[in-house]
Formats: structure tokens, C-alpha cells, sequence
């Protein structure tokens, strides 16, 4: 099959995720950058053919309904893919991104200490966001395998499709998939009342559906993780409070103001050695960011997440960002790109002596 040979080939050259589409040479994403491979162009119907040759029956079908369905990919004696398939200007094209077998423990992620500390809690909402391909699931699949790893309890995954898959370790892990386990994430959760879990994987919210359910599993006495595609803690509460209509706006910021545990806002940053590392920006609710969520007031926050985090471990991205400018690992132009508030992080990096101060 001409499609495992490509990802043989993107994993050996360190790639994460290959792009297939009409008329493109095969391409894969290499330290953030998408490259092409040395391969010849792909018409629309060779692509046809392997993309239909990985598809069952019932995924055609969905296929031809939808114009777009998600897969999982076992190449034998290599990895586990997820796969994505849509149509586009008549014809298709598949996105193919790569699971390791083996995953990373949380311990060599050079995460902020306050992640590890929520795998401890016993109930709350610990959403681990940031843009598509900067390491959300690998992170939250680390704290998973954590919590499996150091605690007896009992986890349970909703999730469309899986990912990482988990062995039963000091926990109990069972997992399912969207389609195939269940109807509906409201379907999930209504059954997860029955099956005596502690900890709960919701995926990828992507609907309000999925997201109403991961509120009201937190607020039942469940430690729930979830995954989001925002950038920074406080966009994350303004996404979440948009998806309520205006009738619920109060309950909801009700709601997150007592069930909210934990944002993990995390971006990938290119270093010098063309390498990526991942930056973190860590929101842990302390009392008055409770009031603040409660009052709608999120503009607030930001002031909040700067002091005391003695205290409670929180950290901005900017503070992330210049902790990887003292080891020096990454082009400071690129850290004031990534920086939400750059002139912040410029003064920030004057008073460690990281930049001159005619540079403001």
C-alpha cells in the first residue's frame, strides 16, 4: 500500500502529520513547517484509490453523507495514525497524523509543575488547549497515563476516534469511540453515571453538546479532561461562555466559577536546533478569579494570573516564554511573535538583561 509507504517515510524523517491532496506531491509537517516529500504529484483518482482502500463500508458511507469522516490507521510494526478525510472542490484529500506507540510520561514534557498537580485532584474541569498540531492530546494523554500509572481509580474515555491507546496499569481504563461504542457524547455521559468512573476523557469539544457535557460530568464529583482549540486561558472562558445562548450565560458562568480546576494553554515554539518544545501558559482559579469568571468580568483575569502564583502554580505564557529566553533556546524575534502582550515580554526580557532597553 503506496499510503503506509509514506508514513514509513514520514515517521523515519521525524514528521508528524502527512498531507495527501490533488495534484501536490505527498507532504509532511517537519519541526512545524510543512515540506514536500521526494515523491511525484498524486492525481485525484490514485488518491481516490488509497484513500478508499483504508475505509471500511460503513466510513464510505459516511463519507458520501457528511463530506468528511475520521478514521484510526494501524500500520503494523510502525504506528498508529488518525486519519481525515474530506472532500474539496469535488475531490478528496486525507490528512494523516501520527501516534506513537509509546508515550512520552508526563515527567519529560518539561510541563509546568501545576499540570502534574491536577492528575491529582479527585473532581473538576481541566481543559488543555491551543491551536491544531501543538500537542493538546499528547499532553492530556500524558496525564492520563499518569494518573494510571500513580493512582486506583477508575478512568473512562469518550472520544472521536482514540488516540493513544491505555493498558490497564494501577487504574482501570476503558475507552470508547464515538459511532462505534456510542450515539452521542449526552448518551456517554447519561451512561458514565453508571459505570463508576473517577476520571473522565472527553476528547476534543467541538460541540456544545460535547462541552455542556463535560460541565455537568465536573460538577457531579469527576476529575474531567478535555481538549479545546483556543489560544490562551481567558480566550478559552470567552469561547466557552459564546457557546451558551444569552439565556444561560449567568448558569454557566456559574458553574465554571465553581467546577473549573485548571486551563492549559500550550503553543509549539521552533528552538535554535530545529527542534520544537512546548510553551505553557497554566490558569488555576484562585478565590478571586472564581468571583471574576462568576461576574463575567474575563479581562480581569490576566492581572490576577500575574500575582500569586506562589501560591497557586498558575503561569502566563509570557512568563513561559521567558523562561525559555534564559536558556537561551529560541530566537527572541520569534518569542515576541508568539507573546499575546509583546511589549510586556520586551520589558520583561530588559529586566533580566535579555535585551537592551534601546530596543523598546
Amino acid at each position: 500500500m503506496y499510503l503506509a509507504t509514506l508514513l514509513k517515510t514520514m515517521v523515519d524523517s521525524g514528521g508528524t502529520v502527512l498531507h495527501m491532496a490533488p495534484d501536490s506531491a505527498p507532504r509532511i509537517r517537519l519541526n512545524g513547517d510543512i515540506k514536500p516529500l521526494k515523491e511525484p504529484q498524486l492525481n485525484a483518482e490514485r488518491l481516490r484509490e488509497e484513500i478508499f482502500s483504508i475505509l471500511s463500508e460503513n466510513q464510505k458511507k459516511h463519507l458520501a453523507t457528511n463530506k468528511s469522516v475520521t478514521v484510526n490507521l494501524n500500520v503494523k510494526g510502525l504506528a498508529r495514525f488518525r486519519g481525515h478525510i474530506f472532500n474539496r472542490q469535488g475531490n478528496y484529500a486525507g490528512i494523516f497524523r501520527y501516534i506513537p506507540h509509546k508515550l512520552l510520561p508526563i515527567e519529560d514534557l518539561r510541563l509546568p509543575a501545576a499540570v502534574g498537580s491536577f492528575c491529582y485532584a479527585s473532581k473538576g474541569l481541566v481543559l488543555v488547549t491551543g491551536p491544531s498540531g501543538s500537542g493538546k492530546s499528547t499532553t492530556v494523554n500524558a496525564m492520563i497515563d499518569f494518573i494510571n500509572r500513580k493512582r486506583e481509580v477508575h478512568i473512562l474515555t469518550i472520544e472521536d476516534p482514540i488516540e493513544f491507546v491505555h493498558t490497564h496499569q494501577k487504574s482501570i481504563v476503558n475507552q470508547r469511540t464515538m459511532g462505534s461504542d456510542t450515539i452521542s457524547y449526552k448518551k456517554a455521559c447519561e451512561e458514565a453515571l453508571l459505570e463508576d468512573p473517577d476520571v473522565i476523557y472527553m476528547g476534543d469539544v467541538r460541540s456544545f453538546e460535547a462541552l455542556e457535557s463535560a460541565v455537568t460530568m465536573a460538577e457531579t464529583g469527576h476529575l474531567v479532561l478535555a481538549t479545546l482549540h483556543t489560544n490562551g486561558a481567558i480566550q478559552t472562558l470567552n469561547r466557552i461562555l459564546d457557546m451558551y445562548p444569552p439565556h444561560q450565560q449567568d448558569q454557566i458562568r456559574a458553574q465554571l466559577s465553581t467546577s473549573l480546576l485548571g486551563v492549559v494553554s500550550q503553543q509549539l515554539v521552533k528552538t535554535r536546533g530545529n527542534e520544537v518544545e512546548v510553551v505553557a501558559e497554566v490558569l488555576k482559579p484562585n478565590i478571586g478569579i472564581r468571583s471574576l469568571i462568576a461576574e463575567g468580568k474575563t479581562l480581569q483575569i490576566y492581572a490576577n494570573m500575574q500575582s500569586g502564583q506562589t501560591e497557586t502554580g498558575m503561569l502566563t505564557l509570557n512568563q513561559g516564554l521567558i523562561k525559555l529566553a534564559k536558556r537561551r533556546v529560541v530566537n527572541k524575534a520569534a518569542l515576541l511573535e508568539l507573546s499575546p502582550h509583546p511589549e510586556e515580554l520586551t520589558r520583561m526580557m530588559q529586566q533580566v538583561g535579555l535585551l537592551d532597553k534601546k530596543a523598546s
